[in-house]
């Protein structure tokens, strides 16, 4: 199926494609809207309550766990020259 030869035909058929991709742009616009919507919803129903946005999630405690660490091989000397 390849294009139509009728000129008004691919009047028609490139007008429904423009109208398409206005849709589907009118709808992600629409979706893209509402998530920051929500997200500033989100970010100003914290700070209402007090709390700060960027704040450590449930479970994680304020301590720093420190240790040691070694390295085993240089990556320099994984790589072929």
């Amino acid at each position: 199926m390849g294009r139509p030869r009728h000129p008004l035909a691919r009047l028609f058929l490139a007008c429904v494609a423009i109208a398409l991709l206005a849709l589907a742009s009118v709808f992600v616009m629409i979706v893209a809207g509402s998530v920051l919507a929500l997200w500033l919803g989100r970010r100003a129903w914290l700070r209402l309550r007090g709390e700060s946005p960027a704040a450590a999630p449930r479970g994680a405690s304020g301590e720093v766990l420190e240790g040691e660490y070694r390295v085993v091989r240089r990556s320099s000397e994984l790589l072929p020259r």
